[in-house]
């Protein structure tokens, strides 16, 4: 079964966000590093977003928010937080893993 990715607004905005900084304070190469990361992630949950962890506050929020994690490697690790919907996958945010846990409102 394949699956298809759609990225709530939020989600969209943070990458966005993530990729300016870069670019600004780091350079283009980690801007283009950054959304090559991001390509990679969408082709995992594309083809299975099932065994990927619940996020931690996914009880919180009485949600099957699950997380990918990216960026281990080197520089800044993130979360990549979204839910599974039939063969929908919705990534609703892309969070430093060193920010605050996700409320309702950061939906």
């Amino acid at each position: 079964m394949s699956f298809r990715v759609e990225f709530e607004a939020n989600a969209r905005w943070d990458i966005e966000k993530e990729a300016r900084y870069l670019r600004r304070e780091v350079g283009a190469r980690a801007e283009n590093r950054w959304r090559g990361q991001v390509d990679r992630f969408i082709i995992q949950l594309e083809t299975d977003p099932h065994p990927y962890a619940r996020a931690e506050e996914a009880d919180d929020l009485q949600r099957d928010l699950r997380e990918l994690i990216i960026g281990k490697k080197r520089g800044t690790t993130h979360r990549v937080l979204f839910t599974i919907r039939g063969n929908l996958v919705v990534v609703h945010r892309i969070r430093q893993a060193a920010q605050d846990r996700l409320a309702e409102d950061d939906l």
